[in-house]
């Protein structure tokens, strides 16, 4: 039997020019520290007002602008490395703080907020008993009331790939996957200097009433300033509410695009950036006395403008 001899001379070229696959997945050292920081914001216009009294439609005219945003600076110390997981984190909260202004009929009303988290250590240990993170405080006691809704991931990891990918792999995110954009680190405690602040108070709704579409597709790998990093484009359209339907609700849409860097040789993030059209619906509903009277008034404001968020991690 003769053998095809140009076939097998040719199967070392084939070999060559064939895609190679990528490996995009979380394997830091222990023992590394690591200063992640978050910036998120938008901007709202207010486009349309609608209210009703005792079920009849009034004209209503105004203009309304609000301006959010939100800084997030932790230090990480990865003490000890699990299966695509920290199994020991001790995170050091620098600086949590936040600013809403409102801007109606030529006046500004800005909000500092801020949280007694802002200096505490926290350490994150994986149970894997439970499958779930013990939260306690590190080096200290503290108030516990202060570790409630606070989550290890500000890597992202969820958005990674199952397996080895090839430049042009795309992939389906959870949209639940959007509670560390919305939420960077949880719930940080973040409270206003005074009022209320519907919108932070219902953060966990919003992180739990997620839905929609997310799509992750692997763009290959660069080098920036020496390093190999691994590229992810990230697409998302997602809605999710809050609130009593009674009282008052938010319903919140986002179509977020961006992308995301992977340190290939540290195997954690480098860096996220997204942005894009933002939509809020704020509804109320509410009485009041009016003499004799009892007048009930419903409201309907929806408001339109762009959000963008970015997270840096560095050594």
């Amino acid at each position: 039997m003769k053998i095809p001899i140009l076939p097998l001379a040719l199967a070392p070229l084939a070999l060559a020019l064939a895609p190679l696959a990528d490996e995009v997945r979380y394997h830091p050292k222990e023992g590394l520290t690591l200063t992640r920081e978050v910036r998120r914001s938008y901007e709202l216009k207010l486009e349309e007002i609608s209210v009703e009294l005792n079920g009849q439609p009034m004209e209503v005219e105004g203009e309304m602008e609000i301006r959010d945003s939100l800084h997030i600076l932790v230090n990480d110390e990865i003490v000890k490395v699990g299966d695509g997981r920290p199994a020991k984190l001790v995170r050091d909260f620098e600086t949590l703080s936040g600013e809403t202004t409102e801007s109606s009929e030529g006046e500004d009303t800005t909000r500092e907020r801020s949280s007694a988290l802002e200096g505490k250590r926290v350490a994150f240990t994986w149970d894997s008993d439970e499958e779930r993170y013990e939260v306690t405080f590190a080096g200290g006691e503290g108030d516990d009331s202060l570790l409630e809704g606070l989550q290890e991931d500000m890597d992202l990891r969820a958005f990674l790939p199952s397996g080895e990918v090839e430049d042009g792999d795309s992939w389906e995110v959870e949209a639940a996957a959007m509670a560390t954009v919305l939420r960077p680190g949880g719930e940080v405690k973040l409270k206003v200097s005074e009022g209320q602040d519907p919108a932070n108070e219902m953060g966990a709704e919003f992180a739990e009433n997620l839905s929609g579409d997310v799509t992750a597709t692997y763009r290959g790998t660069r080098e920036v300033d020496g390093v190999q990093l691994a590229a992810i484009e990230i697409e998302a359209k997602v809605e999710t509410h809050g609130g009593d339907e009674e009282s008052q609700s938010v319903a919140l849409a986002f179509e977020l695009k961006g992308e995301m860097l992977w340190h290939q040789a540290e195997g954690r993030l480098h860096s996220v950036e997204l942005r894009g059209p933002m939509r809020v619906t704020v509804t109320q509903s509410r009485s009041q006395r009016q003499g004799e009277h009892e007048l009930q008034i419903e409201e309907r404001m929806q408001l339109a403008g762009e959000a963008s968020f970015e997270l840096e991690v560095r050594r």
